[in-house]
């Protein structure tokens, strides 16, 4: 069994490295967003978490779907899966620019969070 793969980047970069198209319910949910910067975030994301679960499986991206349906009320929203390849494990997440994703046997997860400017204090990371 292969290893999870992540990636990460920032959007514009993501964005020229990728390609492809999203799910009708992914536009939508797209199109909800006020502002530019945060609605390429999110098409950011989602391709390039197909990419990744495309290059685990070793096969393209644009075969791959993206589904992502709340399991309480029914909406476009929750954990995302494959259509074509439910046993693989995927998360994303974007923030301010910046997209991560992975594809994986098992369970997987990643999340962004927005950075203040400035070093990180050593304290943080060595406490824990």
């Amino acid at each position: 069994m292969r290893p999870p793969l992540a990636v990460a980047g920032h959007t514009d970069d993501v964005l020229d490295m990728v390609a492809g198209t999203l799910t009708e319910a992914e536009r939508e949910r797209a199109g909800r967003f006020t502002r530019k910067r945060d609605r390429l975030d999110f098409v950011a994301a989602h391709l390039l978490v197909r990419h990744c679960a495309a290059e685990l499986l070793g096969t393209r991206a644009c075969m791959l779907t993206v589904v992502q349906r709340c399991e309480g009320c029914g909406q476009a929203h929750g954990r995302p899966w494959l259509a074509e390849a439910p046993e693989v494990s995927i998360s994303l997440a974007h923030t301010s620019g910046y997209v991560c994703a992975v594809a994986g046997f098992g369970r997987v997860g990643v999340d962004a969070e927005h950075a203040t400017n400035g070093p990180a204090t050593r304290g943080w990371w060595s406490s824990r």
